[in-house]
């Protein structure tokens, strides 16, 4: 199991990913993915030792639809909500001191290149989306609403390169930037993302390269003598 620092960086990502950043009196989580709820609960207990019991809102579409409690001793209620497609979990924990010692755990984790990657890891789970469209193009977007110069930093140190489009959102395409999203295992926390985003990466067959990229390639080889073989 990943330690206790590289698991509450995972959850600053998710928090800066799907968390209210306005309010003071709580720490709140947003999700449609059971594990992650359950994933963020114990690490605010395991960091912050809280003294209230979390209360979790649960959304249906309809009246009657069956879902998860993925914290056992949280407080439920239920509610309807006809936009979704299937039940969200809004997380909330409270407590003026909490909220404080969260902030600073954000502001502290946020600032040490060790955690740029689980800090991703968090923010993809709860942001990204995985798209395969017509002749074979792949995609990864990142839901945002404006741009976010934080991501964009940590994207820039791992080398991945984005756009950020109109439909306000971040895009990332190419067999070298969606390579290094595989290899850093950045959609690791969410099960059915992960699963599509393996799948996708599975479907590449051969390597094509750019006009010209095969001279670098070759020049890179011969900075040294070398023998025929």
């Amino acid at each position: 199991m990943p330690s206790l620092t590289y698991r509450t960086a995972q959850a600053v990502g998710l928090w800066l990913a799907e968390g209210d950043k306005r309010t003071n009196r709580e720490v709140t989580f947003t999700n449609n993915e059971p594990s992650l709820i359950s994933f963020f609960h114990k690490v605010m207990v395991d960091t912050l030792q809280p003294r209230y019991t979390p209360r979790i809102a649960v959304y249906l579409p309809f009246s009657g639809e069956s879902y998860l409690r993925p914290v056992v001793t949280g407080r439920y209620r239920v509610y309807i909500d006809g936009r979704a497609n299937r039940p969200y979990y809004i997380y909330r924990i409270s407590g003026v001191l909490l909220v404080r010692k969260w902030r600073s755990i954000v502001s502290t984790t946020c600032k040490r290149k060790s955690n740029f990657r689980p800090v991703l890891q968090g923010f993809f789970a709860g942001e990204s989306n995985v798209k395969e469209g017509s002749h074979g193009s792949r995609v990864v977007r990142v839901a945002q609403g404006m741009p976010n110069r934080f991501i964009e930093k940590l994207l820039a140190y791992f080398g991945i390169t984005c756009e950020y489009g109109g439909h306000r959102e971040y895009t990332i395409q190419g067999r070298d930037n969606l390579e290094k999203i595989l290899a850093l295992e950045l959609m690791i926390l969410h099960p059915s993302k992960q699963k599509r985003f393996q799948a996708m990466m599975a479907g590449y067959r051969q390597r094509h390269y750019s006009k010209n990229a095969l001279y670098d390639l070759v020049y890179s080889q011969l900075q040294n003598p070398a023998t025929t073989e």
